[in-house]
Parts: C-alpha cells; sequence; structure tokens
C-alpha cells in the first residue's frame, strides 16, 4: 500500500515525535522510510550556509542509523529553501505516498490538529 514513508524532521525533540508511528507504518508495510530536513535560506541571501547543511546531514544520520537498527530501509535528505515547499518538492521527486509529521499545535483550530506547515503541505 506505501512504498515510501516520508518524516520531516527539524532537529526538535517534538518533530522526532513522528518517528515512531513512521517506524510502524513503514515496518508494516514494507516500505522505505525517507527522513528529511528543510534548511532555510536566510532572508535575502541566495545560498544557504555549508556549515547549516553539514550539521543537518548529521543529524539525520544519526536518527537513520537508530531507525535502521530495526531493519528499516531508511534514507536522508537535506533541502535548502521554504519549507513546505522543499516538502512538496520531495514527495513529487522521490514519489512520497505518506507523510508523517508531528505538530506543535500554536495557532488557530486546524494550525492546532495538523500544523502550520503541515497545513501548507495539504
Amino acid at each position: 500500500m506505501f512504498s515510501t514513508v516520508l518524516v520531516p524532521l527539524d532537529g526538535s525533540p517534538e518533530a522526532a515525535t513522528a518517528l515512531s508511528a513512521a517506524r510502524a507504518l513503514a515496518s508494516a508495510f514494507s516500505a522505505q522510510m525517507s527522513l528529511m530536513r528543510v534548511v532555510r535560506r536566510p532572508a535575502g541571501q541566495f545560498g544557504v550556509h555549508a556549515d547549516e547543511i553539514r550539521e543537518a546531514a548529521s543529524y539525520l544520520d544519526g536518527v537513520a542509523r537508530e531507525m535502521a537498527s530495526s531493519n528499516l530501509r531508511v534514507s536522508t535528505h537535506v533541502r535548502s529553501g521554504d519549507v513546505p515547499g522543499a516538502i512538496l518538492h520531495e514527495i513529487a521527486e522521490r514519489g512520497v505516498d505518506l507523510v508523517v509529521s508531528a505538530t506543535r499545535g500554536h495557532g488557530n483550530v486546524l494550525r492546532g490538529l495538523v500544523g502550520s506547515v503541515a497545513t501548507e503541505v495539504l
């Protein structure tokens, strides 16, 4: 049913709460688990700082090692730019079937249930 499960992470403990549900779904469907992190471009700049990209990749590699220990196929991807746009690009490029993400619950009712980034992706 699902072949690729995408988990967008921002490095926060709140975002990481999505990992257990994503792991269970990926395991149940023998799906690839794709971890991604978006490095936001500083306002007015076209480039992205190499240190931020290395830090994001290192974080994802550590999470992937933890996930792979449960015999999951895990890939990692770092993108730069606008978070919702980068997630949508990842979905299209990798043929993602399911996105599992957490929310911090800030904002109006929809944002509280789904999350501001998730609302934009939807």
